[in-house]
């Protein structure tokens, strides 16, 4: 399980450098691919079969929503990437581009439960402020982690 969350400088080369604490889990090869959101995703092969690749196979060829689906996540995942002895991977251009990160800049580099999301930092934390417990409260019933919550949103 990932979690916390880094900020790190993009070099020249468009790399970024995976926090150590990542590294491990995250295993030698993995997938980088657009996210939801202005943010990339960062994932184990495994779990990137599992979740993505076997479910799309398993889905109709022509079904609408599966082509978007693949279109968004499959056509622009890299994969077999891997980190060089510096801890750095080098993000694609195209991925970089989608995201709006830029050599010389600074990245976040977040662990979210089954995978890491790289944002660029400015956006993160314009995104990240606009969120509000009240938003976060009516999530958290939504998928189920908590029960009905009254009072709490009217407050």
């Amino acid at each position: 399980m990932f979690s916390g969350g880094y900020e790190h400088s993009v070099d020249e080369k468009g790399r970024v450098i995976i926090p150590a604490v990542f590294r491990e889990e995250l295993g030698k090869n993995f997938v980088i691919t657009r996210g939801m959101g202005a943010c990339l995703w960062v994932m184990t092969e495994e779990y990137w079969i599992e979740q993505f690749d076997n479910v799309f196979k398993r889905l109709p060829l022509l079904h609408q929503g599966n082509i978007k689906l693949q279109r968004h996540f499959s056509a622009g995942a890299s994969m077999s990437m891997n980190i060089d002895t510096q801890g750095r991977v080098a993000i694609p251009s195209i991925l970089r581009d989608y995201v709006s990160i830029k050599p010389d800049s600074q990245a976040m580099v977040l662990g979210v439960s089954t995978r890491l999301e790289i944002w660029n930092k400015d956006i993160w934390v314009s995104e990240s402020s606009k969120v509000s417990e009240a938003e976060l409260a009516l999530a958290a019933e939504q998928v189920g982690l908590v029960g009905p919550i009254t009072g709490y949103l009217n407050a």
